[in-house]
């Protein structure tokens, strides 16, 4: 009997180099993907009311993109430019009404394309000056 439980044991140790294979290959790339979504590089605060910036941000996203998709009710444009799908967020500044924060992301299939980004973002920015 014990000869059985210790083959048992010792097939469940090799076995085990498998999944823990896996499970830190699967934390690298929730690590990878962690690192790719927060990248700030069309992060910006601007110092205008947000309705502006929104349509500000509407302005350059059907200039630019295609297939635009703003939703004025949750300050969100969604399009394509340069094959990168494109999210712009306005968000309002707790207690300052004069304030806007700024975020765009952009990302082709599974790249991160924070140039594309951060070049809508300053566009953005010029079209309000």
């Amino acid at each position: 009997m014990f000869r059985i439980t210790a083959a048992i044991a010792l097939f469940a140790l090799t076995s085990c180099a498998g999944p823990i294979a896996y499970l830190g290959a699967g934390a690298a790339v929730g690590a990878w993907a962690y690192d790719q979504n927060t990248d700030d590089a069309g992060l910006v605060v601007l110092p205008y009311q947000p309705e502006s910036v929104f349509a500000a941000a509407e302005a350059v996203a059907r200039r630019r993109g295609q297939e635009v998709v703003a939703v004025r009710g949750s300050m969100r444009i969604e399009c394509t430019v340069d094959k990168a799908d494109v999210i712009m967020q306005v968000m309002m500044v707790p207690d300052r009404r004069d304030v806007a924060q700024l975020k765009v992301r952009a990302r082709e299939l599974l790249r991160d394309r924070s140039d594309i980004a951060a070049d809508i973002a300053a566009s953005i920015e010029s079209e309000l000056d």
